[in-house]
């Protein structure tokens, strides 16, 4: 997906990670955090917890994560 990503839009930054790094924003700094595909590609519980405790993190109380299922 990273090789194609990468053809289609050369401008855009593209990485595999081995694991849900800490964002650089400030506690709380988010209204809402958009997810698209993204839990389906990462192996594992636990570094699926990781992710979604890094952005709850940066949402603000009260704030929004969505995530966009995708179909079967």
């Amino acid at each position: 997906m990273i090789s194609r990503a990468r053809r289609l839009h050369p401008a855009m930054r593209c990485a595999a990670l081995d694991a849900p790094p800490a964002t650089p924003y400030l506690d709380a700094s988010f209204d809402a955090v958009l997810l698209f595909a993204v839990l389906t590609c990462i192996p594992g519980d636990e570094a699926q917890h990781r992710l979604i405790a890094e952005l709850n993190r940066i949402l603000k109380p009260g704030g929004i994560l969505a995530r966009k299922l995708t179909s079967a």
